[in-house]
């Protein structure tokens, strides 16, 4: 995630391969606030990361993917 921004998610045609593990981690990936994917470091990047679903508190994927 470090020192990008957005990462490219394919157009799927097929059902399934929209759902897919890997197409819901970019999706997600991307959802996440630009103010915590540019912080260069790993904790920092977890801790903030961690404070804004706590702050959050999303109670599905669904959810968040709609904030």
């Amino acid at each position: 995630m470090q020192g990008q921004i957005w990462i490219y998610i394919p157009n799927l045609v097929i059902q399934i391969s929209i759902k897919s593990v890997i197409n819901m981690g970019i999706r997600l990936c991307n959802k996440v606030p630009i103010n915590i994917k540019k912080l260069e470091e790993y904790k920092p990047c977890k801790r903030e990361l961690k404070y804004f679903l706590i702050g959050h508190a999303f109670y599905s994927v669904e959810e968040f993917l709609c904030y």
